[in-house]
């Protein structure tokens, strides 16, 4: 906000957005939210009336709700770029929806803004992205605790509410009401759709398969909706940050890797709720164990990334003789590091197979190789090799 004309937080609903931007606005700032009916009314049908009633400095929470608001801005922008002027926030990527993604291009910045990290939950200032490319080794050679509370992390979610005010019998309850909030409301604000009875549906697949790659051909089949029609589902719903998608890494555009992305709920604990995936069937099953883990250590990564100093990309590896990866990072400057991960409890040595496969890949560029695990024991089974506790991620 020191130097950009307009700074927009974005981000799911209920992640804390608006108590960020109230606190910042507080005595110093116009405050308006477009929850507000009449205030959102006057934003759609006038929005140079808007902007007249409402000057800078202003702050504009759920501007999703009202996309034609930043056309007008623009232009207020281009006739004074008063640094701090608009700050705003949004339960969607508005810059994703048609019509609106170059209205503001090169005069505001956009923050992601997820559900807390455990190392935020546990107050930690420490991001495991920035060890794993400024201190590999410290990293590798650490001591980490063994996870024994994994499920009670993976199901309290990292909403704020049900990770930290809720008991775990009432958080299925609020991811169920989250859910249709966002089918009832966010869905119909955004777009004029025939599948909200199909988009739920389309949700609990997607989270039983989190983590798997976007097949959309065989998704198109199982739920019944025409792969043109699911793919503008899938979009919508990236679009409400309910799905993350990781792109498949290549050094080189002719590499035979298989170019399917992987897609995330952008909660492990939303994940399991949705696929029907209980605490004592966590702890039982252990091929859900290690859907809802994969998704768990998806989305530590992914929040991580969002604070941390050095800035990375997140790619995931599979080619076609079966060589896999979970995680590739690859940072601004081109330095790549994988991150791969088992539900055991102990380290097995085959486990390594993509690890070393991807070190020969990326050459001079390899940083480190971690495989997370659920054990305590820190081991080293290679140059930057190793294996890690999953608790390395907040501890």
């Amino acid at each position: 906000m020191a130097d950009r004309p307009a700074v927009m937080v974005i981000g799911p609903r209920q992640v804390g957005k608006s108590t960020l931007v109230e606190s910042i606005s507080n005595g110093n700032r116009a405050y308006v939210t477009l929850d507000d009916p009449l205030e959102l009314a006057m934003a759609k049908r006038t929005p140079a009336e808007f902007f007249a009633a409402h000057p800078r400095p202003l702050t504009i929470d759920e501007v999703q709700r009202a996309p034609e608001l930043l056309r007008t801005m623009k232009l207020h922008i281009d006739k004074d770029r008063m640094a701090g002027g608009f700050l705003l926030t949004g339960s969607a990527n508005v810059l994703a929806l048609p019509k609106v993604s170059d209205s503001l291009a090169g005069r505001m910045e956009t923050l992601e803004m997820l559900p807390f990290s455990q190392a935020e939950i546990e107050g930690s200032r420490t991001n495991f992205i920035d060890q794993l490319f400024q201190d590999p080794d410290g990293l590798l050679n650490g001591s980490y605790p063994a996870p024994k509370d994994a499920s009670e992390r993976v199901f309290r979610t990292g909403f704020p509410e049900p990770a930290l005010h809720l008991t775990a019998k009432r958080r299925p309850d609020w991811v169920r009401s989250y859910v249709k909030s966002l089918l009832d409301r966010d869905v119909k604000d955004l777009t004029n759709i025939d599948g909200l009875v199909q988009l739920p549906e389309l949700l609990q697949r997607l989270a039983a398969r989190n983590g798997s790659t976007l097949n959309l051909s065989s998704l198109s089949r199982e739920v019944g909706i025409p792969h043109s029609t699911l793919t503008r589902y899938v979009d919508l719903l990236r679009t409400l940050f309910l799905v993350q998608t990781i792109p498949a890494w290549s050094s080189e555009p002719t590499a035979k890797l298989a170019r399917t992305p992987k897609a995330f709920l952008v909660d492990s604990g939303l994940a399991a709720q949705l696929a029907h995936i209980s605490p004592v069937r966590f702890d039982e099953d252990k091929a859900a164990q290690e859907t809802v883990l994969h998704g768990f250590v998806a989305a530590e990564l992914f929040r991580l990334a969002t604070w941390s100093e050095t800035r990375v990309q997140i790619f995931h590896l599979r080619t076609v003789r079966q060589h896999e990866v979970s995680f590739i990072l690859e940072s601004d400057d081109g330095k790549l590091a994988s991150v791969d991960f088992s539900a055991h409890q102990a380290l097995d040595a085959d486990a390594f197979e993509g690890t070393r496969y991807f070190r020969e890949l990326a050459g001079s560029q390899f940083q480190a190789g971690i495989l997370l695990y659920q054990g305590g024991a820190s081991r080293t089974v290679g140059t930057r090799i190793g294996g890690i506790s999953m608790s390395a991620l907040w501890a």
